[in-house]
């Protein structure tokens, strides 16, 4: 295993240079603090959109962080085009400009954050093109914009 070590790490250091062009990158990192009202229980995914805002999943809802401030987006049983459940799984901002977001127990969530209307889609057991479970566990677009989805099973 030693005899591999420096090979590996001459590897790793060419393709470092080959990536960055031979050129030093300054890179910067920021802390981002939880917002106070209502802090983090888990953080379950991230996605960065278009428009660069950062879409955070958690087990308290939905996070919008725009570069200065928080968007909570929270189940809210009052209202039918909000997001469906509060413990999310995983969160996907594609090139519409839309969210979507995949829920532990209540199926994918549609959010156009233009207007704050949710759609939702669930498994139906007679609908064999419907969601083939409520739990939603990965979500993907390839190149073509389809939208891939896992569920649990």
């Amino acid at each position: 295993m030693k005899a591999r070590l420096p090979f590996i790490v001459h590897f790793v250091t060419l393709l470092f240079i080959f990536n960055t062009g031979g050129i030093a990158q300054d890179v910067h990192f920021d802390l981002i603090n939880p917002p106070k009202d209502i802090p983090w229980q888990l953080i379950s995914g991230m996605s960065q959109g278009p428009d660069g805002f950062l879409w955070i999943s958690t087990y308290t809802g939905v996070y919008k962080y725009d570069g200065q401030q928080f968007t909570h987006y929270l189940h809210d049983p009052k209202k039918p085009n909000s997001i469906a459940d509060n413990r999310i799984e995983c969160i996907l901002a594609v090139n519409d400009g839309t969210t979507w977001i995949g829920t532990y127990i209540t199926g994918l969530d549609h959010l156009d954050p233009a207007t704050g209307i949710v759609t939702h889609f669930r498994h139906l057991a007679n609908d064999p093109s419907s969601l083939s479970n409520d739990t939603v566990t990965a979500l993907m677009q390839d190149k073509q914009g389809i939208l891939w989805v896992g569920t649990y099973g």
